[in-house]
């Protein structure tokens, strides 16, 4: 398992990239680590979760409350947080576990929704061409896609 994390807009931007195989411990602590350093006052919080590499075995129904338990702690960070999920065309097998965690996101004051193109994402977050390029290269290691 590999957890990388990018800020960019002085720390209103996260860009996270998850590969391998992830536990509920795992997420957990790299949630103490996206909440780490918090965003700028009065920015609403924008990330980019890439999940196109990741699987989740092990995560159950029952762990999706407790994987939220950072964003429950950090809500003043997290209120009305985007979160937009690039899970790939071919991640179909961890597709039920993301759905889940869709769901249990909506819950909460933030708006966390999934796609499969990372320019899908980009959009939505209302990035400009220059991050969107930049979050490609971090990403996917180029510009294009």
């Amino acid at each position: 398992m590999n957890y990388q994390m990018w800020t960019l807009r002085n720390g209103a931007l996260r860009v996270e990239k998850y590969t391998g195989t992830f536990s509920k411990k795992d997420i957990m602590e790299n949630d103490q680590e996206f909440f780490g350093d918090p965003p700028p006052p009065n920015e609403r919080l924008l990330c980019i979760s890439d999940l196109s590499q990741a699987k989740f075995p092990d995560i159950s129904t029952a762990d999706m409350a407790d994987l939220f338990s950072a964003i429950d702690e950090n809500a003043d960070t997290t209120y009305q947080m985007k979160n937009a999920i690039y899970a790939g065309v071919s991640n179909f097998a961890d597709y039920q576990t993301i759905n889940e965690y869709l769901s249990e996101g909506t819950k909460r004051a933030m708006s966390i929704i999934a796609f499969t193109k990372l320019k899908d994402c980009c959009s939505w977050l209302g990035l400009t061409p220059e991050e969107t390029t930049q979050v490609n290269e971090l990403l996917l290691g180029n510009s294009t896609k």
